[in-house]
């Protein structure tokens, strides 16, 4: 298994996934995200694409 940089740690934070049909979804409590991350942002956006697996870490 490839070593992951400390940019890819793992962070624990509460949410609820949730499918209906064919659609899903992972929803977070505002107050649930690192303060970095609790406005519109690079920081934000860096962490939705994580939470959604982008990049790839074994690509």
């Amino acid at each position: 298994m490839a070593h992951l940089p400390q940019a890819h740690a793992q962070v624990r934070i509460p949410a609820t996934y949730m499918r209906g049909g064919t659609s899903k979804g992972v929803f977070f409590r505002l107050q649930d995200l690192p303060e970095s991350c609790q406005v519109p942002g690079a920081a934000r956006d860096r962490l939705f694409m994580r939470v959604i697996g982008s990049p790839d870490p074994y690509a």
